[in-house]
C-alpha cells in the first residue's frame, strides 16, 4: 500500500534529472497520479464512489435545482410518493435525458407544468425536471437518485483506494505525462505510456475477476502535449 507521497517520489526517483525539482514540481506529479486514480475509477465504473442524492422538497413551479458538488453522472433516478402510507411500490423510475436532450427540447414545451416529473436532466450545471412541478406535484413527490462521484483529489498523505498491489502502475502513467511535457523525450514517454497501458488493462482485469464483475476494457483516451 502506497501513499501518494511514496508514489511521487518514486516518480521523481524514476525521471532522474530532476532532483531539485525545477521541472516537475510536487504538486504537478502529484496532478498527474489523480489522473492515472480518475482512469483507474471510471475504468471500474466508479464502483468505489456511488452516492444517493434526494431533490426534496420539490419547489413550486421550479425546474432546477443543483447538483451534489461531486456529481459525476446520474446512474438512475425515481419520483417517490410523500404520501405517509406509501410503500416501497409506490416509488416510479423517471426517465433521464442525456444524448437525445436536444430532440426532446425542441419536441416538447419545456415551459410545461405537471402533476408528476417524467424526465430529468441536466443543464446549465443543474439538475432539471420535466414536467416543472406544480401544486400538486410539489405536496405529493420527491426525487431520488444514485449518482457516481469525482474522486477526491488525493493529497501527499492519501492512499489510493484500489488494490494495493496495483498502486505502482500510477507511477508510469505519471512519468509518462512527465515524459510527455518535455522536448526530445518523445522515447521515454511512448515507452511510459505502453506500460500503463499494459498494466493498467492487467490491473482491471484483476480488479474485476476478483468482485466477480464482467466489464469490457476500452482504452482511455489520454492528455496529450499541447502543439505549439
Amino acid at each position: 500500500m502506497a501513499t501518494i507521497a511514496t508514489l511521487r517520489d518514486n516518480t521523481r526517483r524514476d525521471l532522474k534529472i530532476d532532483p531539485g525539482k525545477d521541472i516537475w514540481g510536487d504538486d504537478e506529479l502529484i496532478g498527474y497520479l489523480n489522473e492515472g486514480i480518475n482512469l483507474v475509477y471510471n475504468a471500474m465504473n466508479f464502483k468505489f464512489e456511488w452516492e444517493d442524492g434526494t431533490i426534496s422538497p420539490l419547489v413550486l413551479d421550479t425546474a432546477e435545482y443543483t447538483k451534489p458538488t461531486d456529481y459525476r453522472r446520474m446512474l438512475w433516478a425515481k419520483i417517490v410518493d410523500t404520501d405517509a402510507a406509501s410503500t416501497e411500490a409506490d416509488k416510479q423510475e423517471i426517465t433521464i435525458i442525456t444524448n437525445t436532450l436536444a430532440e426532446f427540447q425542441k419536441s416538447h414545451d419545456m415551459d410545461a407544468t405537471g402533476d408528476q416529473p417524467g424526465y430529468i436532466y441536466e443543464e446549465g450545471g443543474n439538475l432539471m425536471l420535466y414536467p416543472i412541478p406544480n401544486a400538486t406535484a410539489v405536496d405529493r413527490w420527491t426525487i431520488k437518485y444514485k449518482y457516481s462521484e469525482y474522486p477526491e483529489v488525493l493529497i501527499s498523505t492519501d492512499t489510493p483506494v484500489f488494490a494495493a498491489s496495483w498502486h505502482y502502475i500510477l507511477e508510469w502513467y505519471a512519468k509518462y505525462r512527465a515524459w510527455d511535457k518535455l522536448p526530445g523525450k518523445e522515447n521515454q514517454a511512448q515507452l511510459a505510456l505502453q506500460t500503463w497501458n499494459l498494466w493498467f488493462a492487467k490491473a482491471i482485469a484483476d480488479m474485476a475477476w476478483r468482485q466477480d464483475d464482467s466489464m469490457k476494457y476500452e482504452e482511455s483516451i489520454l492528455p496529450k502535449k499541447r502543439s505549439k
